[in-house]
Formats: structure tokens, C-alpha cells, sequence
């Protein structure tokens, strides 16, 4: 009796779960949409904390002082355009009353490709003053959306007549960089 039991109890589940079972048929052509939005960082400079020019000991003579600590400057373009080239302007923050803290010497910045630098642009030179002026500038057909660093070794000196007081001189440098062609 026992054994008959059994056969009927498993064939009545097995039924039960034959009957419960639901057929689902999906459309043949179903999409779904993956949206993304990227948005533009902009123009970014690395910043530096110093320019050594060391010390200089006057001994009756005009000195040309190298910049001690080989200083370099980063440009991030993150803007993820090629419409616009950009520019990097530089000049010494005016302290008030044309006043640079480095006044009577000269800081040139002699901008240049780094070596063996692939590097687009031009690289400009200049002695820097309170007015802007433009070290690097990339034309709009220099940007590449898979190259976004651009490096500058700046090749400071300091020009430093025998006519300066011994003293300690610290000057600030403003840097900008601007998205489009410079004026």
C-alpha cells in the first residue's frame, strides 16, 4: 500500500507544476537607449610654488641669475573641444603703485618646448611686467582630444643690475589661461 502512495503523490506534483508554469514571449526587436552626458573641465595650470633664483652676492657687476630649481609649468586642457585653440598669458602681479616686489631687475622667461618634446604650439620668450603677455599659445588645429598636457620648461633668469640693495626680493607671477585666440 505504501508503494501506491507514493506513485500517486509524485505524480500529482509533478502535474501541479506542469500546470503552473507560464509561457512569456518577448518582442523580437527590443532596444534599450545608454545615454551619457560628458561635459567639458576647462583649462587647468599645475601650479608652481617657486622659482629659485638662489642668492647673488653683489661685487660691483650686473648679475644674470638662472632659475635654480629648472622650473616647468602644466597646462591641462580638459575643455574636450577642438573648436577653440587657447593661450597662457603671464605677468607680475602689480602690489600697487606699478610696485612687483622684484623692482629695478627683470624676470625673463625664456618658454621652450621641453626636449625631445612632440609638444604643439608656439613658445614665446618674454621679460615679464604687470602686463600680460602671451607665453604659449596652440591654434585651434594644434588640440588633439587624446593629447590634454601640454609642458613648458620655463628657463627663468633674473637680471639683476650692481645698482639693487642687498635684501631679499620676492615678486608674484599671475598666470591665466584662456580659451580661444590671443587678441
Amino acid at each position: 500500500m505504501n508503494k501506491k502512495i507514493i506513485g500517486l503523490t509524485v505524480t500529482l506534483g509533478t502535474g501541479i507544476f506542469l500546470i503552473g508554469q507560464q509561457t512569456v514571449n518577448a518582442a523580437d526587436n527590443t532596444n534599450t537607449t545608454a545615454n551619457v552626458s560628458v561635459l567639458g573641465g576647462g583649462l587647468t595650470i599645475t601650479p608652481l610654488a617657486q622659482i629659485n633664483f638662489g642668492t647673488v652676492t653683489k661685487d660691483g657687476q650686473d648679475h644674470t641669475q638662472p632659475d635654480q630649481s629648472k622650473s616647468q609649468l602644466i597646462i591641462n586642457d580638459n575643455r574636450g573641444t577642438t573648436n577653440t585653440g587657447w593661450y597662457l598669458t603671464a605677468n607680475l602681479e602689480d602690489k600697487g603703485k606699478g610696485v612687483t616686489g622684484l623692482d629695478g631687475m627683470t624676470l625673463h622667461l625664456d618658454t621652450k618646448k621641453p626636449d625631445e618634446s612632440s609638444e604643439k604650439g608656439t613658445f614665446t620668450g618674454v621679460d615679464l611686467t604687470t602686463d600680460a603677455s602671451t607665453i604659449i599659445s596652440l591654434d585651434k588645429s594644434d588640440i588633439r582630444l587624446s593629447d590634454t598636457v601640454t609642458t613648458a620648461d620655463l628657463n627663468a633668469t633674473l637680471n639683476i643690475p650692481k645698482s639693487i640693495a642687498a635684501n631679499t626680493y620676492s615678486g608674484t607671477i599671475v598666470w591665466n589661461a584662456i580659451d580661444g585666440a590671443p587678441a
